[in-house]
């Protein structure tokens, strides 16, 4: 679809497009500094440095609370009269906090978990400002009707590409032995590099005339609230946040720990979630574009509490022949559908309207996310600790010839988190579905149309798969000739058609 900007005259066509193009490089830049700096090495750096469960939940705490930094955004882009200024800026401060904490271990300054957690603190301060600022300039500036689907490829393309650059650094970082702290630093600096290389090309893009943006005042914000629809809205992200986030922090630190995985096989675990990701993505900004936000928000999110009802049986009750398995199920479901729900919890603020209160209510709807965020992970962290002094078991017993016990399940530490997470979020589902985003669409019956459409995609992909797999391994039928039974091959049509007439018989 060639992206059209009529509502914004005063940026040619051409501008538009290179601004485009411009910010899906960036995107490939911002996205390699991300994975650097995410909790597949956070997390072991933290570790290395002391950490314990309670000290990951205080890091995912700490990304949460600094969102509300995005209060301050707005009130700068109505001084500075600009969106595009304070997103580079404060893209750039942010990177450059990152470079000082790869100097500071490059330089054989020893930190510890405080000095580490203020440094990742700053950063999530400046990156949420400039966030702030992006989010409102990025919906005056791509053009409504290609949204879903350009930021599902801007997205698909950068994690690819993200995926690839951190493969050799977890290398590294794992046969690095007594320089495993160095080499951190290297790897920030890295990270920082990239970062501000992406800076170079989201400055060029493009900024649409500016309006000046009511403030978040309480005043505003009793008028948001006072909205029947933002209400529960508000409401509903809150609570699936709070939920989602009890356990999504410790999954990394939980694969290194509990089942004791090697940096490497935990980033390639990440890397064929990425994979996932980026062959799936596409497809969900079609299912948004089709179905409606919501309906996908409902859908992924449904899918990502079924994931975490399978990490308690990834030991039973220590690692077993299906630990890594397992995990790497939990982990790929997770990853095929968190890109669907983090690509609609971001667009469906853009669907909440487009007024003079479009700003306030974009940042007020990132607010709530990130306080449900806060809650959820500062009740993880809270927990963590207590769920050492509990184990719940359910075996079963043989003792003829001696005692054989099978775990059927076994819940310690962290596993609680994760039940109690799972089932939490799917009850609160149901709340989505108490008002409607988009008016002109019938919401539950898009929902269950991309239901159907997702199971008869999975049925044709089992039956291709089988049929596969059955050209490879042939069946034979016992055939009469000339008065001597011989074997002949039998294909799967062949197979079925005989059962059908059978029957029919």
């Amino acid at each position: 679809m060639k992206p059209s900007f009529k509502q914004y005259e005063l940026i040619k066509q051409e501008d538009l497009e290179e601004g485009l193009r411009a910010l899906k490089i960036d995107g490939i830049f911002s996205q390699s500094m991300s994975v650097l700096i995410s909790n597949a090495f956070l997390i072991p750096f933290l570790i290395m440095l002391g950490a314990g469960a309670f000290h990951i939940g205080l890091l995912a705490v700490i990304s949460s609370l600094f969102s509300f930094s995005q209060f301050i955004s707005i009130n700068l882009m109505n001084y500075l009269k600009g969106r595009k200024i304070i997103c580079v800026a404060g893209s750039l401060l942010a990177r450059l906090v990152i470079l000082s904490l790869g100097l500071v271990i490059i330089l054989g300054l020893r930190l510890n978990i405080l000095g580490a957690l203020t440094f990742i603190g700053c950063y999530y301060f400046l990156m949420n400002i400039s966030n702030g600022a992006f989010t409102h300039w990025m919906l005056e500036f791509v053009p409504q009707d290609m949204r879903g689907k350009y930021f599902a490829e801007r997205t698909r393309v950068a994690l690819l590409i993200a995926s690839l650059v951190s493969l050799p650094f977890s290398i590294l970082i794992e046969i690095s032995n007594e320089r495993v702290y160095e080499n951190y630093g290297f790897l920030f600096i890295a990270a920082a590099i990239l970062g501000l290389v992406g800076i170079l090309f989201l400055s060029s893009v493009p900024e649409p005339t500016y309006k000046y943006q009511n403030p978040l005042s309480p005043k505003t914000l009793r008028k948001l609230l006072f909205s029947d629809v933002l209400k529960k809205h508000y409401k509903s992200m809150f609570l699936i946040m709070l939920s989602m986030q009890m356990a999504l922090p410790f999954l990394v630190y939980y694969m290194i720990t509990r089942l004791e995985m090697s940096i490497i096989l935990v980033l390639i675990i990440i890397l064929l979630g990425n994979m996932i990701s980026v062959i799936t993505l596409p497809k969900w900004g079609h299912f948004i574009d089709k179905y409606g936000v919501k309906s996908v928000l409902r859908f992924t999110a449904y899918l990502i509490f079924l994931s975490f009802l399978i990490w308690p049986f990834t030991t039973l009750p220590n690692k077993y022949i299906l630990s890594i398995p397992l995990a790497f199920l939990a982990y790929l479901l997770m990853s095929t559908v968190i890109g669907g729900f983090n690509l609609a919890a971001g667009l469906i603020a853009y669907y909440l309207g487009n007024d003079e209160n479009s700003s306030q209510r974009m940042i007020l709807h990132n607010i709530i996310i990130a306080l449900g965020s806060i809650t959820g992970s500062l009740i993880g962290t809270l927990i963590s600790p207590l769920t050492k002094y509990i184990e719940l078991s359910l075996t079963f017993s043989i003792t003829y010839m001696g005692r054989l016990l099978i775990f059927l399940i076994d819940l310690r530490e962290l596993d609680f988190i994760f039940v109690i997470a799972a089932f939490l979020g799917i009850s609160l589902i149901s709340t989505l579905e108490e008002y409607k985003v988009e008016t002109s669409r019938d919401e539950e019956k898009s929902y269950m149309e991309l239901y159907m459409n997702i199971k008869r995609s999975f049925r044709n992909i089992a039956d291709n798969l089988y049929l596969v797999l059955d050209r490879r391994r042939k069946s034979f039928a016992r055939v009469s000739h000339s008065g001597v039974i011989i074997m002949v091959p039998l294909s799967i049509k062949e197979k079925l058609r005989r059962r059908k007439r059978q029957r029919f018989d």
